[in-house]
């Protein structure tokens, strides 16, 4: 795409897993959005494939408290083109 930018997000709060976006360069770039959006569709993945069994779960593999979980993985159900 011309005239984009990539932006890799980390994932997860204690790896190095990462998500990357294509980033129109004439958008203002909001970082801590982006990368919650960014875990929040990975903790969604970890639920889908049975890795992670529940916002508990996910917040004790984080090292987080559970509502942080909660206020955040409904960011991984934005509609595509908003993501």
């Amino acid at each position: 795409m011309p005239g984009a930018r990539l932006f890799v997000a980390s994932t997860e709060l204690r790896t190095a897993e990462a998500i990357a976006f294509i980033v129109p360069s004439e958008s203002r770039l909001d970082r801590a959005l982006l990368r919650a959006v960014a875990r929040a569709n990975q903790w969604r993945e970890l639920l889908e494939s049975g890795t992670a069994r529940s916002a508990y779960d996910l917040a004790r593999r984080e090292g987080c408290r559970v509502s942080y979980v909660q206020r955040h993985l409904p960011l991984a159900f934005l509609a595509p083109d908003t993501r």
